[in-house]
């Protein structure tokens, strides 16, 4: 009925006289050797498993590489051979568009003398080509001219006083080179609006009188009144006169306005021999490159 009485706990009672070994201490002591081989094994047991894991995640990585990763490897390392950047396709989009050209027409301006006219439309707002051109005909072909075609605008290039024993047919155009310059965006905000600014030109008070006639005059007299509606004065402001009969062109004379001060107005009178000419309208088209500093006058002069 009666339990033995439980042995007294003599270690329990233990007191280091030197303080430096307490009974905790030795009691932790006693723990770790009776547990030993037990903690030896866990640590083992779980640097096994730790080693099992990531030794076979690895040959999985490694397993999957060499079945799929390989060949995709290869296939990137083919593509980076080639030109991924359609670069020719990328010129083509950032290339300035191909000049509009109109049909060319041949005036006579006097006896075996001729007049070749085309109109070039530039179609780009941020482009000018500096352009050289001449005609050819048959038989002939007139010497190469230079001009610069400004954005987004329309000018005539012609060749003028061309002797001819015949009339001249089949008269084609031929560029002899293009050179194609974009405008500095930091330099000029708004190409259009540049342009507008400087050439603002007006024509008031049109008239025309044929050759003979009451006053019986020598040549046909196209008079008109130009005026620079602009802030801006010229040295010498160059211009193509269209001269039109209900629409149709039929002849034209490139004009020169020397010193073309801002706000100033000033009569031309033209006079041509050209036989049978008609005039009811007149179109006058700017031929200034105001990119070109030299052609304004400075403020003060």
């Amino acid at each position: 009925m009666f339990k033995p009485p439980k042995p007294e706990d003599k270690l329990s009672k233990y007191i280091d006289a030197s303080g430096d070994f307490s009974n905790r201490d030795l009691k932790l002591g006693e723990w770790y050797v009776r547990h030993r081989i037990m903690l030896r094994e866990l640590v083992v047991g779980v640097l096994v498993i730790f080693c099992v894991v990531v030794g076979g995640y690895g040959f999985y990585r490694w397993a999957e590489y060499l079945i799929v990763g390989y060949s995709r490897d290869e296939r990137l390392r083919a593509e980076l051979t080639k030109n991924a950047i359609p670069f020719a396709r990328l010129r083509e989009r950032l290339a300035p568009d191909t000049l509009q050209i109109g049909g060319v027409s041949v005036f006579q301006s006097a006896s075996g003398k001729y007049d070749f006219f085309a109109e070039a439309l530039n179609p780009n707002a941020d482009w000018y080509a500096d352009v050289e051109y001449r005609f050819v005909y048959p038989g002939g072909e007139t010497e190469a001219r230079t001009t610069r075609l400004l954005p987004g605008s329309r000018q005539p290039l012609t060749a003028i006083g061309i002797a001819a024993p015949s009339f001249p047919s089949a008269l084609r155009l031929e560029f002899v080179s293009t050179a194609w310059q974009r405008i500095d965006r930091h330099q000029i905000a708004e190409p259009a609006d540049y342009l507008r600014d400087r050439l603002q030109f007006s024509v008031e008070n049109f008239s025309f009188q044929s050759a003979g006639g009451p006053s019986e005059a020598p040549a046909h007299t196209i008079a008109f009144t130009l005026s620079n509606r602009s802030t801006y004065s010229y040295w010498q402001a160059v211009f193509y006169v269209l001269y039109k009969d209900n629409g149709s062109l039929v002849g034209f004379k490139r004009l020169v306005v020397d010193n073309f001060r801002s706000q100033e107005s000033r009569p031309i009178e033209i006079k041509s021999l050209a036989d049978g000419l008609n005039v009811t309208d007149i179109d006058v088209l700017p031929a200034i490159d105001v990119f070109a500093q030299g052609v304004y006058i400075p403020l003060g002069r």
